[in-house]
Parts: structure tokens; sequence; C-alpha cells
């Protein structure tokens, strides 16, 4: 009977051992997935920062170009303000101009006041 218990007892330990030695293969399989998938996430970690950081850059040239594109819509305001202004004072200047030459017939007229003044 101790001799059949025992047998019981070695084959029992047998298996425990069998898969105890399975069980560990699977902790270090595991293990080795579980290392390859924590450098896997710190290089989609990596790639996410330097994904942020080259986003802010876009964003920061956006503002700027944005800034620009208002800036040179002043400027066109300010362009065209002065056309027109240029444009006011050329027709002034056309105006008097004309209003000054009479033409040789304006220059007789203004030689003969002067002459009925003097």
């Amino acid at each position: 009977m101790i001799n059949g218990e025992k047998d019981k007892l070695e084959s029992r330990l047998a298996e425990v051992r069998d898969e105890n030695s399975k069980l560990k293969d699977k902790l270090d399989l595991a293990n080795q997935s579980y290392g390859e998938l924590a450098k896997e996430l710190e290089s989609v970690q990596n790639q996410l920062a330097a994904e942020g950081s080259r986003c802010q850059k876009l964003e920061s040239q956006i503002a700027a170009a944005r800034k620009r594109l208002e800036s040179a819509g002043s400027l066109e305001n300010e362009l065209e303000v002065l056309r027109r202004q240029i444009s006011q004072v050329e027709q002034t200047m056309a105006t008097t101009q004309r209003q000054k030459s009479g033409g040789v017939w304006k220059w007789v007229a203004g030689s003969a006041e002067v002459s009925d003044d003097e």
C-alpha cells in the first residue's frame, strides 16, 4: 500500500512539475511579449510627442501667416486711400492748370487789362 501511494504521489508530483514547467514557459513568453509591447509603446509615445511638436510648429506658422495676411489687408486699404488722395490731387492740379492757362486769348485779354489799369 505504501508503494502504491508512493507511486501515485510521484506520478502526481511529475504532473505538477510538468504543469509548473508549462506555466513558467507561458510566463516567460508573456514577459517577452510585455517587453516588446513596452518598447513599441515607448516608440509610439515618442512619435506622438514628435507629431505634437510638429503640430505646434505648424500652428505657429499658421498664426504668423494669418497675421501677415491681416497686415496685408490693412496695407491694401491704406494703399487704396493713398491712391484716392493722389487722384484727388491730380484732379485738383488739372483743374487749376486749366484755370491758369487760357491760351493766347486769355494772355491778350490779361495784357489788355493790365494796360487798362496803367
